[in-house]
């Protein structure tokens, strides 16, 4: 499977819990870039340029979790419970285990094979490394999360 994949992968799932702040967020800006239309220095182009591009990027956090959700929901039970627990609802490693009542061990090796199931799942999905960038390579904030994810490794090869 193609690293990028993988990484985007994480990317989303890292991610998904903030989305819906990120979009909210977005709303705001926006408001904001609408709102300063009147300053003198505020031409036409420039104010309608800064707005579409602001909801470019909404759309982009609104389509990271509509894939998220798409490709999670192709899991098969065990592995979507680990990645809702882990990466949705951001519980640690014990945490999960004490919830699927299995050991922290268990929960480590699986959670590998539940990450390249869901790489797996967005590939079934037709989102490719290509149209995973075309998706997603605007947007700041899920770019932030994809850098940090490379940097620290944070995804299985």
């Amino acid at each position: 499977m193609d690293r990028e994949v993988k990484l985007w992968a994480k990317t989303l799932l890292l991610a998904y819990p903030y989305l819906e702040k990120v979009a909210f967020l977005a709303d705001r800006q926006l408001m904001s870039k609408a709102a300063g239309s009147w300053r003198a220095y505020g031409d036409a182009f420039d104010v309608c340029k800064g707005v579409i591009d602001t909801i470019y990027i909404k759309d982009s956090y609104i389509n990271a979790k509509l894939v998220t959700l798409a490709a999670w929901r192709m899991l098969n039970a065990k592995f979507a419970k680990v990645i809702e627990l882990r990466y949705f609802k951001k519980m640690k490693i014990a945490a999960v285990a004490e919830r699927m009542r299995m050991s922290s061990r268990g929960v480590e090796k699986m959670l590998p094979a539940a990450e390249q199931a869901f790489a797996e799942a967005l590939l079934k999905c037709g989102k490719n490394a290509e149209r995973l960038e075309e998706l997603f390579g605007a947007s700041p904030f899920l770019l932030g999360v994809k850098a940090d994810a490379e940097l620290s490794g944070a995804f299985s090869e």
